[in-house]
């Protein structure tokens, strides 16, 4: 059994406690995460992100919290191979009987992906707060599966309309959802999250059904990013897109800049990534440009592509 999320819920089951041991683990040698408060949440999201058992959406939420995290921390790829130890020794110290010996090479591999990936959205996202607490303050019944959460962050968050934010319970550590502000920025703070229960949604559901007033919500930055991703190209194609296909991507630079760290976070391997910044350029132009679609000899996937010659960049968290 080497399946590396059924090894990280025998983590998470013990969340603080596997917490603070990879946050010894790291300190001890000299990878500081400070403030040791937000260890715990650094050590869920990238364990979440490795163990990949979310939806592209999920994957990206995760991704932009890590990034900022990434940045914030003043961390550098050297720092990946520590952190890795941390997560795999950690990970083996609470996962009982889960644990196989394979896992610690599927860990440190994983890891050290992932915080490549979070090293890349740190130079997209910029500066700025990483993760505020928020106190949820009151949850109303809006409707049938639908529920109204009014949140008071612990600081004053920015954010413009339209602009979604990462949003995860403590109930389910690690676990990152896009959610908008339903209200422009208040004089005291206060925030308010539409919530509606999705039938196959984990965290959507216990949001609405499970949270209660004076529980914790964790909250990340802001971004001009479509929630569900819908509104972009490269969330067309994610949305249609399926294991083992080709991406072709064409477009002007801030697209390419995009897909290049969206579309890994969501599981389009390397090789399975044909980024170009001009059609002119694209691998297989001529074929483009009389409506065909080159695919590899062979290859049992139709081709996924998204090109633009928009000017503007879709709206992206990463």
């Amino acid at each position: 059994m080497t399946d590396p999320a059924q090894s990280l819920a025998g983590a998470l089951a013990a969340h603080d406690r596997a917490a603070d041991h990879f946050w010894s683990f790291t300190e001890d040698r000299s990878v500081r995460l400070r403030p040791s408060q937000v260890a715990p949440i650094f050590f869920s999201t990238l364990g979440h992100l490795v163990a990949g058992k979310d939806a592209p959406a999920g994957r990206r939420a995760g991704i932009a919290v890590l990034g900022r995290m990434y940045r914030r921390f003043g961390l550098y790829p050297y720092h990946g191979t520590v952190i890795a130890a941390a997560m795999a020794d950690t990970v083996r110290r609470f996962a009982g009987g889960c644990w196989e010996p394979e896992l610690a090479g599927i860990w440190g591999r994983g890891c050290r992906r992932v915080l490549r990936l979070a090293e890349r959205a740190a130079g997209v996202v910029g500066d700025g707060p990483h993760v505020t607490a928020g106190v949820v303050e009151a949850c109303e019944a809006a409707a049938d599966g639908v529920a109204v959460l009014t949140v008071r962050p612990t600081r004053r968050l920015r954010y413009a309309p339209g602009q979604a934010m990462p949003v995860c319970t403590p109930r389910l550590p690690g676990a990152w959802r896009w959610y908008s502000p339903a209200n422009a920025p208040r004089r005291d703070g206060r925030v308010e999250f539409h919530a509606r229960a999705v039938a196959a949604g984990e965290v959507s559901r216990v949001l609405v059904e499970r949270v209660a007033p004076g529980e914790l919500l964790w909250l990340g930055p802001a971004f001009d990013v479509e929630p569900d991703a819908k509104g972009d190209l490269l969330g067309v194609a994610l949305d249609r897109y399926r294991p083992g296909q080709a991406v072709y991507v064409c477009g002007p630079p801030r697209l390419i800049e995009s897909a290049r760290s969206l579309l890994p976070a969501a599981g389009v391997t390397p090789d399975r990534l044909h980024l170009a910044a001009t059609f002119a350029d694209a691998p297989g132009a001529a074929l483009w440009a009389s409506g065909q679609r080159p695919s590899p000899a062979g290859d049992p996937f139709p081709t996924m592509t998204a090109a633009s010659s928009d000017v503007r960049s879709p709206r992206s968290a990463t």
